[in-house]
């Protein structure tokens, strides 16, 4: 499976930039914590490359999916891919503070 997540905000915090995705740890980045699954990022940005952190939209300080990544400077709308994302992480994601699960789009 591979996931396309949106990035709704951004923030820059003691020098680092913050991106915040329509998805998070407790959606379909969950195998980052049961797993420890360590998934690549895409996107069409070809750019200098910083450490940013990126962060899940739950309000849940605990919701960070990488602390500290590599990527280029994004942009709110922005789409991120997640390929081969892997069974699993629809099996543990849930829908807190109410958030909705990710959709699913099958292609032939």
């Amino acid at each position: 499976m591979t996931l396309a997540s949106s990035v709704i905000g951004k923030s820059i915090r003691s020098g680092k930039a913050w991106y915040f995705l329509d998805d998070g740890l407790h959606g379909s980045f969950s195998g980052r914590l049961y797993d420890h699954c360590r998934y690549r990022v895409l996107t069409s940005r070809n750019t200098t490359w910083k450490r940013s952190v990126l962060a899940g939209p739950t309000c849940d300080s605990f919701d960070v999916i990488y602390k500290d990544i590599l990527l280029p400077p994004l942009d709110i709308g922005d789409i991120l891919l997640f390929p081969a994302m892997g069974s699993y992480c629809s099996v543990s994601a849930s829908s807190f503070n109410s958030l909705r699960k990710a959709e699913y789009v099958v292609i032939e």
